[in-house]
């Protein structure tokens, strides 16, 4: 079975008055964060994020020796699917050993390396996504500090990752955010304020926000936003985003347009796992492990 792999940069994000701060981060952050996890009951681990329960949990896998975080979605019983016998065609509720038994779409969170990058693995389309993992990281992390977010940024592939590092700015940028995608709380700046207040609107309609500067130049302040919002965006919020960057070659300043949601680095790999088996933790982090190591090949120059 072939599933996609995502990678992650850890941000740190302290508001404070209207204005966003990102906060510099000790590369031990993950193994903190796994030992504070460890401390929690499982009460306080289980976290309502936007009306459904979320459950977490910090795990050490044997093979390959490393640590995760498990976090699932948690599904109300009035969502259970049936069950039915391949063997009878009898079709009939499901009903587990252990009343207190419901069902979750699990996760997989994997710290790598010296940073704070880590691979993300869905199992399902109802699995928790990027904007409510960083939810969950918060709530049990700094359950009272609201004014410091998590935040995961998406790796985009080497070439346009140094591109975005060494930008002067951005003269256009377009995003549409599709219906029912949550917008991060936080981040983004003033193109992320413009965001929320537009999702604010309704949840019901695709929402398209563009800023262009055509042919002016345009101050720094007005490029540096474009930038951040650039630098901002991800696939699990937006569904298309598109913007020209302004860079150096030699004595000039050019202009080139980029696809972010293309540009984002994923990366594709077989597991290990039967369609009519439960997926094994082992199988689970070889095939994560296999796209660590397309990353680290992606980056290594």
């Amino acid at each position: 079975m072939k599933k996609t792999v995502r990678f992650y940069e850890l941000r740190v994000v302290k508001s404070s008055g209207g204005n966003d701060e990102v906060l510099t981060v000790g590369n031990d952050f993950w193994q903190k964060m796994g030992d504070h996890v460890d401390t929690l009951t499982a009460q306080q681990r289980q976290i309502q994020i936007r009306g459904r329960y979320v459950h977490g949990e910090s795990r050490r896998a044997r093979r390959p020796a490393q640590r995760y975080f498990y976090v699932a979605g948690v599904r109300e019983r009035a969502e259970w699917p049936d069950g039915l016998s391949s063997a009878t065609g009898v079709v009939g509720d499901l009903q587990p050993q252990d009343r207190n038994m419901v069902l979750i779409d699990p996760t997989y969170i994997v710290p790598f390396g010296g940073s704070n990058q880590v691979a993300v693995l869905t199992m399902s389309a109802a699995s928790p996504r990027v904007t409510a993992l960083e939810s969950w990281f918060t709530a049990v992390h700094k359950p009272n500090s609201p004014s410091i977010t998590y935040m995961l940024a998406p790796v985009i592939n080497s070439r346009v990752s140094h591109r975005l590092a060494e930008a002067e700015g951005a003269t256009v940028l377009r995003v549409t955010v599709a219906q029912g995608s949550e917008v991060p709380e936080v981040g983004g700046g003033h193109i992320g304020e413009a965001a929320r207040a537009a999702k604010a609107v309704s949840s019901e309609t695709d929402i398209e926000l563009g800023w262009t500067l055509n042919r002016r130049t345009g101050g720094e302040h007005t490029t540096s936003a474009l930038l951040d919002g650039a630098r901002w965006v991800r696939e699990d919020f937006v569904s298309k985003a598109e913007v020209n960057l302004v860079l150096a070659e030699g004595d000039s300043l050019k202009r080139k347009k980029y696809d972010l949601l293309k540009q984002q680095f994923t990366a594709m790999e077989k597991f290990d796992i039967q369609s009519d088996e439960r997926p094994s933790e082992f199988a689970v982090m070889t095939g994560v492990n296999l796209a660590i190591a397309s990353f680290r090949k992606e980056f290594s120059s």
